[in-house]
């Protein structure tokens, strides 16, 4: 299914700018 798929990737890639965030800015926390 083409929306599960693209639905997939774009959770995937949100996560992935999280992570990357966190990264480059150390300040931000999960959960504030």
């Amino acid at each position: 299914n083409l929306v599960m798929f693209i639905a997939v990737v774009v959770v995937m890639v949100n996560f992935i700018v999280d992570m990357l965030y966190a990264a480059i800015d150390p300040r931000i926390r999960f959960g504030d």
